[in-house]
């Protein structure tokens, strides 16, 4: 075959290739999950740790300069009541641990530690969405008041539609959440005033057996919290990663890291305290299905 020939001919098999692949669809990906039955339990532990973080506080004329690190853990099963696919509108919350540790440095004195426990750790509680609204009662006994407002604190779960796609997607896929969907997904401790988080489905991966879809996700809001005696207004940055299981919809790993900047004030036994925190933070939970009956 003469030169010329072998190349038209080789560019006729790379142009029935290129045809071939082109027709060829991507594999899509449904990011949801399955329909879940009453009885599945979801086991999850996280971690929200703030430092070290540089401090500086002011009262009545005076400052001083400290290094905090705070830490949150909490460790909870959570058991399904009714039939769903991507929105849990009724389970009980078996509260293992929910603890905060917070450690001061000031350089000259001995580190402060202390140490809250939540007053429904070892609790359960029964959460309901009638509407728009959650109700929320402890499975054993009426609560006390301090129980009652440490139930008003838990976070209620928004729907998958909120942060996933509800068609399936090819690996790839980019898609941006807004400060309304991120406020849903923060819940009440915190309003978020701006923002936006940027997902990518990057690859699946199989884990443990477990075919999951990993996602990277970018972060950016400016929040504030209000309670009891204080306000507190600042920004998050960071960056993720999601690994979410495509057969149980269960969240396998989930970890954040960032920066971020916190300003406020605060009523103390000394008079108003003014405060700036700026400090790393780090979010990790992983969660497993312990069961899928009751």
């Amino acid at each position: 075959m003469r030169p010329t020939a072998l190349w038209i001919a080789v560019l006729l098999s790379l142009s029935s290739l290129a045809e071939a692949a082109s027709g060829s669809e991507a594999p899509t990906y449904d990011l949801i999950g399955p329909l879940m039955s009453p009885g599945y339990v979801v086991q999850e532990y996280s971690s929200f740790l703030f430092g070290p973080m540089e401090a500086t506080f002011r009262s009545q004329g005076a400052s001083a300069r400290v290094q905090m690190h705070v830490e949150q853990s909490k460790f909870s099963n959570y058991k399904l009541l009714h039939e769903t696919r991507g929105e849990w509108k009724e389970f009980e919350q078996q509260m293992l641990l929910d603890a905060t540790s917070t450690l001061i440095e000031t350089g000259s004195a001995e580190p402060e530690l202390t140490m809250e426990r939540s007053p429904i750790e070892g609790m359960t509680v029964r959460l309901s969405k009638r509407g728009s609204h959650w109700d929320k009662t402890l499975v054993d006994h009426k609560p006390s008041a301090a129980e009652l407002s440490a139930m008003e604190n838990i976070t209620e779960p928004g729907p998958d539609s909120l942060a996933y796609p509800l068609d399936r997607v090819p690996i790839g896929y980019s898609w941006t959440m807004g400060p309304n969907t991120l406020q849903a997904l923060f819940g009440a401790e915190m309003e978020v005033k701006n923002g936006r988080g940027d997902l990518t489905f990057r690859e699946v991966s199989v884990v443990e057996g477990d075919s999951c879809a990993v996602i990277g996700f970018t972060l950016q809001a400016k929040v504030e919290m209000t309670r009891e005696g204080s306000f507190m207004s600042g920004s998050l940055t960071g960056e993720g990663r999601i690994l979410r299981s495509l057969e149980t919809g269960v969240e396998r790993e989930n970890f954040f890291r960032g920066q971020a900047v916190f300003k406020g004030a605060w009523a103390s036994g000394g008079g108003p305290l003014e405060g700036t925190m700026t400090g790393p933070v780090t979010i990790t939970s992983s969660s497993r299905l312990l069961s899928k009956r009751p």
